[in-house]
C-alpha cells in the first residue's frame, strides 16, 4: 500500500519544486488535473484504509458496547431469571474463577468505570453504585466489552462509585445422581451340628450296667432292687 502511495506523490509534485496548495497543484499541472484529483482520492483512501486497520479490534469476541438499564434498589441475578457466575466485592483488578472459566476485570479508579473479559458467555452483569444499580444485557451473550459503570449522580452528574459488580449466566438445574449403597459386611456363618443318637442293643444288658437307651435321670429296675419300707418309728 505504501508503495503504492510512493508511485502516485511524484504526480503531486509540482515542476517548480516550491510547496504549493492543492488549487496551485491543479493550476501549474493545467491538462493534469484529472489525474491529480484521481491522485489524491487514491491517497485519501489509502490513508483511510490504513486508519480502519489500526482501530479494528484484532479479537473478534469484543461485544458491541450496550447500554445500560437503571434499575432501583439492589437487583439480583435471579431477578432476571439468572445464576450468579460471581460477586465482586470490594471491586478490584483481578481474575476470579466461575464454572466453566474465569472473568478478568480491570478497574479505571479515576473514571470509576472498569472492563472486562471472559472465557464464558456473558448474558448479564450488574453494577452497583449509590442507591441502585446499571444493568448491561447481552444478546447473544458476549466474552468481552469496556467503559462499564454504576449509575450517574444527579447532584454531580458523575458516575457513583463501584460498590460491587455481579456476573451472570444461564442458571444451571443440578443432576441428582441416585447412589446405591453398597453392604461390605459378611453374613455370620451358623454351623448346625448334628446330635449323634446311641442304638439301643438289641440283646438284653446285663445285671448292674447302664442301659444307654435310659436318660441319666431314670435308675433300672432289676431282679437286685429292693424297695425299703417307710420308717414308722
Amino acid at each position: 500500500m505504501f508503495e503504492r502511495i510512493r508511485g502516485i506523490w511524484p504526480a503531486l509534485t509540482p515542476r517548480s519544486g516550491k510547496k504549493l496548495g492543492i488549487w496551485s497543484l491543479v493550476q501549474e499541472h493545467g491538462g493534469r488535473t484529472t489525474g491529480i484529483v484521481a491522485g489524491l482520492g487514491l491517497v485519501v483512501a489509502a490513508v483511510a484504509a490504513l486508519f480502519v486497520v489500526a482501530v479494528s479490534p484484532s479479537d473478534t469476541t469484543l461485544a458491541t458496547h450496550v447500554d445500560p438499564v437503571l434499575v432501583e434498589a439492589n437487583p439480583q441475578c435471579s431477578d432476571v431469571g439468572q445464576n450468579e457466575l460471581v460477586r465482586i466485592d470490594p471491586v478490584a483488578d483481578g481474575t476470579f474463577p466461575v464454572p466453566g472459566g474465569s472473568i478478568t476485570i480491570v478497574v479505571n479508579s479515576a473514571a470509576k468505570t472498569f472492563d472486562w473479559t471472559s472465557t464464558v458467555g456473558i448474558e448479564v452483569i450488574i453494577v452497583k453504585g449509590g442507591r441502585a444499580a446499571n444493568q448491561y444485557v447481552y444478546d447473544p451473550p458476549a466474552f468481552a466489552d469496556t467503559g462499564l459503570h454504576s449509575p450517574t449522580n444527579p447532584k454531580n452528574g458523575r458516575f457513583y462509585g463501584l460498590s460491587h459488580i455481579s456476573f451472570c449466566g444461564p442458571e444451571t438445574t443440578p443432576t441428582n445422581t441416585p447412589v446405591t449403597p453398597t453392604n461390605t459386611a459378611t453374613p455370620p456363618t451358623i454351623t448346625i451340628t448334628p446330635e449323634t443318637e446311641t442304638e439301643c442293643p438289641k440283646t438284653p444288658v446285663p445285671e448292674g450296667h447302664r442301659d444307654p437307651c435310659l436318660s441319666p435321670t431314670e435308675t433300672p429296675i432289676g431282679p437286685t432292687s429292693t424297695v425299703s419300707p417307710p420308717d414308722r418309728t
